[in-house]
């Protein structure tokens, strides 16, 4: 039952002719429940395994996981912000966005800033983007930039500069 210490993920394959295999688990029996599995495909078509572990809510942390084989194997669990215990981070709560920078060349950029933004209030918007740093690593994601945003109390607001066109220098 949800919330019992043997609660894990387990995953099946769905075969051609809709038969479904045998659940085989995704994570480890490690004595804590599992929970909110999200699957998420990026655009260079590794699968990302996106879930949270811990007893009670305000205890879980978000871990994840990616596949480079469609599922059939996955890397070992990573701990997506090291240290957060405010719920668990991730694309259930966070959800993750894919925004278009308005150069034509594709960037991946991984922020926090779907915890306060919902997609539909982006469009249209023009944001601060740094571009010239060196790549990182975050949950998972290899980020090329970092959108400037400021801490408002319990808040974080972008910075919005509509008007000014894509790839104009910030001074």
């Amino acid at each position: 039952a949800e919330g019992k210490d043997d609660v894990r993920i387990f995953g099946s394959f769905r075969s051609v002719d809709g038969k479904w295999s045998e659940p085989a688990p995704l994570t480890e029996d490690d004595g804590v429940p599992h929970w909110n599995p999200v699957l998420h495909r990026a655009s260079d078509g590794r699968i990302f395994l996106f879930y949270k572990v811990g007893k009670k809510i305000p205890q879980w942390k978000t871990y994840y996981k990616v596949s480079t084989d469609e599922c059939n194997t996955f890397s070992d669990a990573c701990e997506a912000v090291l240290g957060d215990t405010s719920g668990g981070r991730g694309p259930v709560r966070n959800k993750i966005l894919t925004l278009d920078d308005g150069t034509g060349d594709p960037r991946t950029v991984a922020s926090g800033i779907a915890l306060y933004y919902k997609p539909e209030e982006l469009i249209g918007k023009s944001i601060i983007l740094v571009s010239n740093l060196k790549p990182v690593t975050l949950c998972g994601v290899e980020s090329h930039g970092m959108i400037v945003a400021a801490d408002a109390g319990e808040d974080v607001k972008v910075i919005f500069v509509d008007g000014v066109p894509a790839g104009s220098k910030v001074r």
